[in-house]
């Protein structure tokens, strides 16, 4: 009745508490699911912003370590040639001897289209290799007034060809000259801005440096031509996903690494778009993402969304350094649906249905909630899964782990994976270092690291670049002596890498056949790879895993100051370790045999090695000879100074540049059947040359 007050006695409606629970229920239910889905929609929005910038990096990292490999091997030749003009070898005014000096250096680096050597008297060489064969040119030189001489040859026919022609030029006008004359110092080097070369009508970049000559004080400069359209040629097949794409741009916004487009199928059409800008390509995705770039200050540091015809893109772009005053832009844009394909029409149909069925019943909306966190699980779990390796095959093992072919799932290219299973806290060590020292080399001589980390048992792996090919153990063992102009190109690209990790404070201190690979890079053949750091002694770093009484290394490769212990290794061990390598493929043999790992490296410290002229069955150059002979002089201070300075006694040698691409790519093609049968690309048995020497020389002492 109306203004009666129930008290705790009166009986309760069970129904009006059911209703109210109910009520109350659904509208828990209500927010509850509202908001774990816009929780789990926002997370998968998360989840494609995480899935485009690690796309954009890989994919940024993977044409940085082609760029590298393309523009690496010119720096180093700039730094031999440097050194050449410093010690007075580069004389402008004879042709012949410039010819035969300069001519194996264009042959055997294809981007090179020319190279040029001016003073600061007006003088200069200049050398062209094109397709009709050879042309030199003189200016500056005396009584010749304004004319140039000019000589032309081809392959077929070496005698030369003169003409003067009056030429109205200046070298030391030039940008390349002016740019490189001020700075002596050995590490700089002057890049142009990209530009289309007069000789040779191909776009291209000139580097150079200057040296004073030690004898008279002559500043002269050194530049070499370097053609562009390789750059091309990996950017327009690199497929970064279904219709994501890469490219590389100059400063300005010029096209200079073309994207991936059926429209750019030719040279042709490929020179002629060289070197215009974004928008000149016809692409609406990329143009408009370069402009939404530019308008974010070009922030090289986020990726960034946009839209184009209708369409959500990503895109990225980061800095490439060229030198102290140039650098290069590497772009990547990628749309949305190829990363989760319609994951943005099974959100929309999900949220309709969800919708409906909250407001039909409590229960049906608990059921949907849980089929949607389910469904955008499984979206983001497939993502993430996207990020893992899998393994394919084993490749080799050795004293510091296993050696896997992977496959990411996601990037779809094949991987090599370093596993350590099963391992004591020293090896976990070790293995960590050997990570973090090889990521910090970035010659494209050296293995490139692409990731590291744990898997779900524990086991620390990392990821590096996989290299299809064949190590010199296999290539020495199975196929017999390396030709000498085959092992110097091999030398002189093991002291590239050499030379960079030197110049960061580390040692190798395991350099053998079995660490060194040949494999097909870029259309190119004969690639060294170095690899296995996990022995690199930090000359800078105090903490060392391995005790000064401790010798690291392997036997038939080890210096005599690596067998009295760890501490007293330096760059220099690490050349004669190197001239042990030359030595074993240039004769087949290696160099101290013995019944033992202890007898060969008291060998290694006392013995004079047979010279390879009294070892090997074919003929041997003397001054290859004297090169690895002194390599393995028992008193550092009777090798070569440094990697540098050993590569440019390679490079001295009379049969370099013997061994040109062509014959490396008809090499490889002639022993494709032999690789296969003897597994260079598989597993292969450890050999004699693989061995790990690990001697305590305290507890040897002790036993003597």
């Amino acid at each position: 009745m109306p203004g009666e007050q129930r008290t705790w006695a009166d009986p309760v409606d069970g129904h009006e508490i059911r209703g109210t629970l109910l009520r109350a229920l659904a509208l828990l239910v209500l927010l509850l699911g509202g908001g774990l889905l816009t929780l789990q929609l926002l997370s998968a929005r998360g989840a494609v912003q995480e899935l485009s910038a690690s796309l954009i990096r890989a994919t940024a990292e993977r044409v940085e370590t082609e760029l590298d490999g393309f523009f690496g091997p010119v720096r180093t030749q700039l730094a031999i040639l440097g050194r050449w003009g410093e010690s007075g070898l580069l004389q402008v005014e004879d042709a012949d001897s410039m010819a035969r000096l300069l001519a194996p250096l264009l042959e055997r680096h294809l981007p090179l289209s020319s190279l040029m050597v001016a003073d600061e008297r007006g003088r200069e060489y200049m050398l062209l290799h094109t397709r009709e064969g050879w042309l030199s040119r003189q200016t500056g030189l005396e009584d010749a007034g304004d004319r140039s001489r000019e000589l032309r040859w081809s392959d077929t026919d070496r005698t030369p060809r003169e003409t003067w022609k009056a030429l109205d030029y200046d070298p030391r006008q030039r940008p390349w000259f002016r740019g490189a004359a001020p700075a002596t110092e050995p590490s700089h080097i002057h890049w142009t801005a990209p530009y289309v070369f007069f000789t040779a009508r191909e776009p291209g970049i000139t580097a150079s440096i200057g040296r004073r000559a030690a004898k008279d004080g002559t500043v002269r400069v050194v530049a070499v031509d370097v053609l562009l359209r390789d750059v091309s040629d990996f950017t327009t097949g690199l497929e970064v996903s279904p219709r994501g794409r890469a490219l590389v741009l100059d400063e300005d916004g010029r096209v200079i690494g073309l994207p991936r487009d059926e429209r750019l199928h030719t040279d042709a059409v490929r020179q002629e778009a060289l070197l215009s800008p974004v928008e000149a390509l016809g692409i609406p995705a990329l143009t408009r993402g370069y402009r939404s770039w530019r308008g974010e200050a070009s922030d090289e540091r986020r990726v960034f969304a946009y839209e184009s015809e209708g369409e959500v893109w990503w895109t990225g772009f980061r800095r490439y350094p060229l030198g102290a005053t140039r650098h290069l832009w590497i772009g990547v844009a990628v749309p949305e649906e190829d990363l989760l394909g319609a994951l943005e029409e099974r959100r929309d149909q999900i949220l309709a249905t969800t919708a409906v069925a909250l407001v039909v019943s409590v229960v049906m909306a608990l059921a949907l909630d849980r089929a949607i966190r389910r469904r955008l699980d499984l979206a983001i779990f497939r993502a993430k899964k996207a990020g893992q390796y899998t393994l394919e095959w084993k490749i080799g093992s050795g004293g510091m782990g296993t050696v896997y072919r992977a496959r990411h799932a996601m990037l779809r290219r094949p991987t090599a994976v370093k596993l350590l299973q099963q391992a004591s806290e020293l090896d976990v060590a070790r293995f960590e270092r050997e990570v973090q020292l090889t990521s910090r080399l970035t010659h494209p001589n050296t293995v490139a690291v692409y990731d590291f980390g744990r898997t779900p048992r524990g086991d620390f792996y990392y990821a590096m670049e996989y290299l299809p090919g064949i190590n010199l153990e296999t290539l020495g063992r199975f196929l017999g002596p390396v030709p000498p102009e085959r092992v110097i190109a091999i030398l002189v690209q093991v002291c590239g890498s050499l030379a960079e990790a030197h110049s960061l404070g580390l040692v190798h201190r395991d350099i053998k056949p079995a660490n060194i690979m040949l494999c097909r890079r870029g259309g190119r053949h004969d690639v060294v790879k170095v690899l296995d750091f996990g022995l690199a002694k930090d000359l800078d770093s105090e903490q060392q895993l391995t005790t000064s009484q401790t010798v690291t290394g392997s036997p038939y490769f080890l210096s005599p100051e690596a067998v009295r212990g760890a501490s007293c290794v330096e760059p220099r061990s690490d050349l004669y370790s190197l001239g042990a390598v030359g030595y074993f493929l240039l004769t087949g043999s290696l160099v101290f045999k013995g019944s033992s790992a202890l007898q060969i490296a008291l060998m290694h410290q006392r013995d004079v090695p047979r010279p390879p002229s009294e070892v090997s069955k074919g003929p041997v150059p003397q001054d290859l000879e004297k090169v690895l002979m002194d390599c393995l002089a028992k008193d550092p201070a009777d090798r070569p100074r440094s990697a540098l300075d050993l590569a440019a006694r390679l490079e001295a040698c009379e049969d370099a540049g013997g061994w040109t691409e062509e014959r490396a790519r008809e090499w490889w093609r002639d022993n494709a059947e032999r690789l296969e049968r003897h597994g260079a690309e598989r597993e292969e048995a450890p050999g004699a040359t693989s061995q790990l020497l690990e001697v305590d020389i305290a507890a040897r002492e002790g036993s003597a």
